[in-house]
């Protein structure tokens, strides 16, 4: 499965906040810990894609959006 990483926070709330945001305007999104040089981050992220190429035509029309442009 593939995601579309928008944003990373070194704070959950701020991350639950933003995922929370984005379900409430009809994307598919979460937020998961990841340990990154010894710190926790939330990454948040949209979409499920069964294929990089959907994700990819995904991310192309997402980064349209100024919230999304550094979007991965």
């Amino acid at each position: 499965k593939y995601t579309i990483q928008v944003s990373s926070h070194p704070n959950e709330t701020d991350a639950k906040n933003q995922a929370a945001d984005l379900v409430n305007k009809g994307y598919s999104a979460f937020y998961v810990p990841a340990q990154i040089d010894g710190k926790t981050w939330y990454r948040v992220s949209v979409g499920n894609f069964s294929t990089s190429d959907t994700a990819k035509e995904y991310l192309s029309k997402i980064k349209s959006n100024a919230s999304f442009k550094d979007a991965i």
